[in-house]
């Protein structure tokens, strides 16, 4: 079987088994990780809207960014939407040490304005 087959094969039978996934927990019969969940267990209110920030990965990741640049970028001007996502604290600098003029618009994420009025 070709990786391409293989992979059409795997898209498919992800599809077909969440159907299947979707259409027991309507019935209300799902049973996953031999458990019966008459009931998916969502967020509570007061968990939603949180973020953790883990400053030393940021950073490691964003000297990687960087790292990809190869050419200079000054004095070029760059419009970044953030969408209110998860590159809000990181695109500006980025593109900063890249050398741009970066104007950034949506940066200001509160945990539940993601993509709104993107």
């Amino acid at each position: 079987m070709t990786a391409d087959r293989a992979y059409k094969v795997g898209c498919f039978l992800g599809w077909y088994y969440g159907m299947l996934l979707v259409e027991d927990y309507l019935d209300g019969k799902l049973h996953v990780f031999d458990q019966d969940w008459p009931e998916l267990p969502f967020a509570s209110r007061d968990h939603v809207g949180r973020t953790v920030d883990y400053v030393s990965g940021r950073n490691r990741y964003m000297g990687y960014l960087i790292s990809l640049g190869i050419y200079s970028f000054k004095g070029v001007k760059v419009g970044l939407d953030c969408a209110n996502g998860s590159s809000w604290n990181i695109a500006k600098s980025i593109f900063d040490a890249l050398g741009t003029d970066t104007y950034v618009i949506n940066n200001k994420p509160n945990g539940l304005n993601i993509n709104l009025n993107a």
